[in-house]
């Protein structure tokens, strides 16, 4: 026979000797592999209760019109807590009245102070105005087991009461009912684990440093949608135009119109040719000034303070409706005049 075909033949054999031996290896060690497998497809027990979901609020038109937030208290009960922190392990969805179409879905927050997410704590979720869901409706907040971590993963659904939907609409009223919500979920972890998340500012309640760092991480945009709840307020400018006029000046010239008041300054002003209101300022608004720079300057040797109480008058006196409009505005611009001129030209 040639030396080539005995190779061959050789090498043809010990081929199939290694496949035999390699499946065979295979079958031997798969079990022993398959059981470390199935071990670490459940790396959590179930809860030692049924978890709850409490304390449902929905608000509207926090942030802008037509959003919606929804808010809640948790509850997923361990006597002792897995390895694994709780936002690894469960998942809070918000479901569809059929139950099986997800609307949107969030984990419980990582807090260790609050036992890393598990028994109790806040969930919350937010719906701008073009993607909220339908008003009223009676959808489900499902707690769930996650896949991952559990053989066969475990459900709870509790639905929406109609009574969780808020009636109010404006949107103070709904961030001051947001921030009631808080306080009062706020409280229940307060007590369940004995940490101080709020405190007294002036008349109000305010989050802590650590109220803070939990509340904002779980309702997220919280001092924009309660603002009442920080003791820094974020206002938005306004930025509007303003049109200026002397709506307000005209209705002080008017004050004392059909009064008897009125009947008497128009007397007095006819003596002199000359409207009641110029009469009262010429009988009473220029003495009391011209009083206040001649007292100035004898008492202090400067007009200064007599300017400033002569001010001061004069906008009395506006306010009374014994100045006139053009009057005052020609004293006003000599005043501006005459501290320009003591800001540039006067010698010290």
């Amino acid at each position: 026979m040639p030396k080539d075909t005995v190779r061959a033949a050789r090498n043809t054999l010990h081929r199939r000797k290694f496949i035999a031996i390699t499946v065979i290896g295979l079958l031997l060690v798969s079990p022993v592999i398959s059981l470390p497998l199935k071990a670490l497809a459940q790396t959590t027990a179930d809860p030692g209760s049924t978890p709850t979901v409490t304390h449902i609020l929905v608000d509207q038109n926090l942030a802008e019109t037509g959003d919606i937030l929804i808010t809640g208290l948790y509850d997923i009960p361990y006597t002792t807590l897995p390895a694994l922190t709780a936002d690894q392990t469960f998942i809070i969805r918000l479901m569809a009245t059929d139950g099986t179409t997800e609307l949107g879905s969030v984990t419980p927050f990582d807090f260790a102070t609050f036992k890393n997410g598990y028994d109790q704590g806040v969930f919350s979720f937010y719906f701008p105005s073009g993607n909220a869901p339908i008003w009223g409706t009676a959808y489900i907040i499902q707690i769930a087991e996650n896949p991952a971590q559990f053989d066969t993963p475990l459900t709870w659904n509790t639905t929406i009461p109609s009574s969780a939907y808020t009636t109010l609409t404006t949107q103070a009223d709904n961030q001051t009912n947001l921030a009631s919500q808080v306080y009062t979920l706020g409280s229940i972890l307060q007590s369940t684990y004995s940490q101080t998340l709020f405190t007294t500012s002036g008349t109000s309640e305010t989050l802590t440093s650590i109220g803070e760092q939990y509340f904002r991480a779980v309702i997220n945009g919280l001092q924009t949608m309660a603002p009442a709840l920080f003791v820094i307020q974020q206002n938005n400018l306004n930025y509007t135009d303003d049109t200026w006029t002397t709506a307000a000046f005209d209705t002080y010239m008017t004050r004392f119109n059909d009064t008897w008041v009125g009947a008497a300054m128009a007397a007095t002003g006819n003596q002199f040719g000359m409207s009641g209101n110029m009469a009262m300022c010429l009988i009473f608004i220029v003495p009391l000034c011209v009083g206040c720079l001649i007292f100035s300057g004898m008492k202090f040797k400067t007009t200064d303070p007599g300017l400033v109480m002569a001010s001061v008058t004069l906008e009395m006196g506006a306010v009374m409706g014994w100045l006139p409009t053009a009057l005052f505005a020609i004293i006003l611009q000599l005043m501006a005049m005459y501290i320009g001129y003591l800001l540039f030209f006067a010698r010290s």
